[in-house]
């Protein structure tokens, strides 16, 4: 019998889940995102679905993976918060220039 199946029988056996165990009750409506900051994984951040479906929504439109997205807008919102005063676009511009990201010019019409 595989270990997920053991622990399935546990949970629906009323027995207390184990330590690896998650009873699937709490499994319903979360969802989980790791996070890197270069190249060590951060942690784990569990989110609802309606929440993943809009990041895996953003994510296919803006080419990035459903981390990245969430990632992305974890960062921006942490910016936002610290500098109540700067608009979204001012928040980006103000970290491409920090990583030395030459900005073109927009053509004038």
């Amino acid at each position: 019998m595989r270990r997920d199946d053991e622990q399935q029988e546990q949970v629906n056996a009323g027995a207390t889940p184990g330590p690896t165990a998650i009873d699937p009750k709490y499994m319903i409506h979360t969802r989980s995102v790791y996070f890197r900051c270069g190249d060590q994984a951060m942690g784990l951040v569990k989110i609802d679905d309606e929440l993943h479906e809009e990041a895996r929504r953003a994510s296919a439109v803006m080419c990035r993976s459903i981390n990245a997205q969430a990632e992305f807008w974890m960062k921006i919102g942490m910016l936002a918060e610290a500098n109540p005063t700067m608009a979204f676009t001012e928040i980006v511009k103000a970290q491409l220039a920090e990583a030395n990201v030459r900005l073109v010019q927009p053509i004038a019409a």
